[in-house]
C-alpha cells in the first residue's frame, strides 16, 4: 500500500534496502512484485535466523513451546552497557546513541528477545524468501557481516545460490570481514564500505528499464 500509493506517486524509479528481518520482508515483497524496484541492496538479511540448537529444516519444533515465552537465553529488554564482544556492533559510539540514547529516551520503541512464536514465524519466513528467490527480477546486492551472530550466513549463500541459478549475478554477495549484524551502525571502517558499496550499486542501475 506504501509503495503504491506514497513512493510510485512521487518517484520515477524504487529501490529497496531491507535489514536483518527487514531484508526477509524485502525478499518476500521482490518475489512477488520485483518491478515495483529497480534493484535491492540486503543488509545482513535473515535469510536463517541463529535458532541453534533448532535447524531451520525443523521449524515445527518451536511450535512445541508456549507462544508467548522468550526462547532460551532471552528475556524482556534491558539497557546494557556497551561491551567488546557485543553481537550487535563494533562501535562504542552508535551503540550508545542507539541503545542508551534513543532506547531509554522511547520506551515504546524497545523490544526484548524473540518469543517461541515470533521464532516460529521467523524461520517459516526466512525459509519461503530463500526457496522462492528464483522468483526475483531485479539484481540483488547482499551485504554478509563476517562477524554475525544474529543470523547465519548459510541460507544467505543459499539465497544467492538460488538467484544465481536462474539468472547468473543477478545475486552479488559482499563479504564484509569482522563486521557484526548491524552494519549500518558499525564503525566507519565497515560502515563506510557497505554504504558506498549499495549507492555505487544504485547508481549503476539507476535509468535502467524495468
Amino acid at each position: 500500500t506504501f509503495v503504491d500509493r506514497e513512493a510510485k506517486a512521487s518517484n520515477t524509479q524504487l529501490f529497496l534496502l531491507g535489514h536483518s528481518m527487514g531484508g526477509a520482508i524485502a525478499s518476500l515483497y521482490l518475489e512477488k512484485y520485483s518491478f515495483d524496484f529497480a534493484a535491492a541492496a540486503l543488509s545482513a538479511p535473515m535469510h536463517q535466523p541463529d535458532l541453534s540448537p533448532i535447524p531451520n529444516q525443523a521449524c515445527w519444533l518451536l511450535r512445541l513451546a508456549p507462544g508467548k515465552r522468550y526462547v532460551w537465553g532471552h528475556g524482556p529488554y534491558q539497557s546494557r552497557e556497551f561491551a567488546s564482544d557485543s553481537a550487535l556492533t563494533n562501535s562504542r559510539v552508535r551503540y550508545e546513541i542507539l541503545k542508551r540514547g534513543e532506547l531509554d529516551r522511547h520506551p515504546q520503541a524497545q523490544l526484548g528477545g524473540p518469543s517461541f512464536h515470533w521464532a516460529h514465524e521467523a524461520c517459516r519466513a526466512a525459509n519461503r524468501s530463500v526457496a522462492r528467490a528464483n522468483q526475483i527480477k531485479v539484481d540483488v546486492l547482499l551485504f554478509q557481516a563476517g562477524r554475525d551472530r544474529i543470523v547465519k550466513s548459510d541460507g544467505q549463500r543459499r539465497f544467492c545460490a538460488v538467484m544465481n541459478a536462474t539468472r547468473r549475478q543477478s545475486c552479488v554477495l559482499r563479504y564484509v570481514e569482522g563486521a557484526r549484524h548491524e552494519l549500518l551502525i558499525e564503525e566507519d571502517l565497515h560502515r563506510d564500505r557497505v554504504l558506498q558499496d549499495m549507492i555505487s550499486f544504485f547508481r549503476k542501475r539507476r535509468g535502467h528499464a524495468r
